[in-house]
């Protein structure tokens, strides 16, 4: 299922992104976490893979993007949840145009509600919405 599989992306970038991943346990974590998840088709594994793949492999152009469409923030002011978030959804909307834009936002929200603080959600759904007005 596509929702497991982004969360899993999303834990897996976030990890990565503080440290916590020791070199090359990018395939054992995955595998833990798609157990936890749910998330054991090949396909759904292959989206995972291709998530991450397009986050870490495009972070600075994803960055640039989501900076040009915040009003009085910066890269670096917003929380570190949301930040993961909107990298993952960006790269989604802008490497994956198979997946419908509003499915990805609803995602990005979803994932913002339940791991973001009190105004996530909202944050997060303004940003990609002026990103998609593009």
């Amino acid at each position: 299922m596509r929702t497991n599989a982004r969360e899993v992306a999303f834990k897996l970038i976030f990890e990565s992104e503080f440290g916590s991943l020791p070199e090359n346990s990018d395939s054992l974590f995955l595998d833990e976490l798609c157990q936890d998840n749910e998330v054991c088709s090949e396909d759904d594994l292959s989206f995972v893979k291709k998530l991450v793949s397009i986050t870490n492999e495009n972070k600075k152009e994803l960055r640039k993007i989501i900076t040009t469409n915040l009003v009085d923030y910066t890269f670096n002011r917003i929380h570190r949840v949301d930040a993961i978030v909107l990298l993952l959804a960006v790269g989604e909307i802008n490497f994956c145009p198979e997946t419908d834009k509003k499915i990805v936002i609803n995602e990005a929200v979803n994932l913002a509600k339940k791991y973001g603080g009190e105004k996530s959600s909202s944050f997060v759904n303004g940003v990609l919405a002026s990103i998609v007005k593009e």
